[in-house]
Order: structure tokens, then sequence, then C-alpha cells
């Protein structure tokens, strides 16, 4: 087997890659680290820019068709030992990958796109702050069939480590949009032809077994404290909630859209 590349810890190509603990608390910034082979693999898959991967010789083996098809993404071998010095945890699984944060269109066309033929929901997370949330509603919309989701801007950063986790690397595969003005994007897909529902605990809400799912959707889901701003509220065609047995107040968001996401019925199979 070829020796690694990168043999010692300070080694300064790994520099982009050191203590995932401190990045996760940092701003936003302009490289993204990936870390575990699976979100690894997807994230190749797409058209992100992928500045290196940085891995164990074997993960770089299994991930080669891939590189292979990517010459531009720099290959760094290394051992499992020598990561998880560089990274300060155990999260990486052998291997990490350096994105180039994508940059948003501030006025994105997808989201005055007619709906297509068939039944499809969009998904617009607004004010979710808890990264792993976030990921779980990215991998639960990808998992049922949503067509989009718009995330806003108070949100959490989804291509932050521990949403990109959360998600299990779909935040690169799942259609998504970052919107500056989400109230502006909700009524732009309203307009484009969907019905808008909120999730919401109001007592008048529709129980979502009484609820006729429309053709095309989309979903507001809010704030795991706060809900909803008002002017969310006010673009709402309907309020429909999940009842729930007695002395449970609520579910947490990204279960609530797996429930939701399920009825409203896009992703099931025959």
């Amino acid at each position: 087997m070829e020796p690694p590349d990168v043999t010692r810890a300070d080694d300064p190509r790994a520099d982009p890659f050191r203590d995932l603990r401190a990045q996760a608390r940092a701003p936003a910034g302009a490289r993204v680290v990936v870390e575990g082979a699976l979100a690894v693999e997807r994230l190749l898959e797409g058209p992100f820019e992928v500045e290196a991967v940085l891995a164990t010789r074997s993960h770089l083996e299994q991930l080669a068709p891939r590189l292979d098809r990517r010459p531009e993404v720099a290959r760094l071998a290394t051992t499992a030992q020598l990561l998880s010095e560089i990274a300060g945890v155990e999260l990486h699984r052998g291997c990490m990958a350096l994105l180039r944060r994508p940059v948003h269109a501030a006025d994105d066309p997808r989201l005055d796109a007619p709906p297509a033929d068939r039944s499809s929901v969009v998904v617009v997370a607004a004010g979710i702050g808890d990264p792993s949330n976030l990921g779980a509603i990215v991998r639960c919309a990808r998992a049922l069939g949503a067509a989009l989701v718009v995330v806003d801007g108070r949100s959490t950063d989804p291509f932050c480590p521990r949403a990109v986790r959360g998600s299990m690397g779909h935040v690169f595969t799942q259609p998504l949009v970052v919107a500056t003005d989400v109230a502006d994007a909700v009524r732009r897909l309203r307009v484009a032809g969907r019905r808008v529902l909120v999730a919401t605990l109001d007592e008048g809400a529709v129980a979502l077994p009484e609820l006729a799912p429309p053709a095309h959707a989309v979903l507001l889901l809010g704030n795991e404290g706060d809900g909803l701003a008002p002017a969310l509220l006010a673009l709402a065609d309907e309020r429909v909630s999940i009842p729930m047995a007695d002395g449970v107040d609520s579910l947490n968001v990204a279960a609530a859209a797996a429930v939701l996401l399920y009825a409203l019925g896009p992703g099931r199979r025959p």
C-alpha cells in the first residue's frame, strides 16, 4: 500500500480541516468541511465546488470512481489516527472533504416555476435554529419526495457540519433554496400554483387525518420554540395540526415534517 501523503498533524495542507468543533461554532465562511464517506460521496456527485478530500487510503480507493471524474479535487491520504488529531473529534469516519460554500442566487427561478404534473410539496423551513433539526428536515424532504426545500436567512446554515451530518449528506442531493425574504418566496410559490399549509398547534387547525391534501402544497414549518411569524401565518391557505396523545404538547419539528410530508403523499410508493 502506498504511504500516506499527510504524515503529521501539523502539515499545513491539513489546516482547513482542523478542529471541527471550532468550525461548527464559527460564523459562516467561504469553506465548509464535510465529514463521513457517505456525505462526501453525495457531495462529489453534485455540482458543488470541492477543493480537496483528506481521507484514509481505503476511503480514497472507495471514492476513486467519483474522484476520477473530478480531477480538480486534490486527494490527500492520511491515517485515521491523524484525522482524529486534525479534526479534534472522532466524527470524521475516515474521510473529510473541503467544500467551497455554495452561492445562492438572490432571485431563484425555482420559486416561480409551475408545479409538475404529479403531486408535489415544497417545504419552507423558517427560523430553524438547531442545525441537527434542519439537517433532519432536509433528509425527510429528500426521503419523502419534496420538490424543493426553502430555508430562510434566520435559520441555521444548511451547510454547517451538524446540518450536513443531520441530513446524511442530503443537503447535496435535495433541491434547496436559501431565501433572504421568505415571505416573498412563499408568495411566489403560491402564485405559481401551490396551496400554503401551515403546521401549527392552534385549536382552529384542521386535524391531519381530516385534511384533503392539495395536489401541490407549500408546507410551512416554524421555529422550534416561537413558531412562525405573524406575516407568514397570514399567508396560510390552511392550518393543519397533528393529533397527539394527551399530555404531549408537540413534536420535534423534524418529526413533524416527516409525518406531514408522508400524509401529503408526494413520496409514497404504490
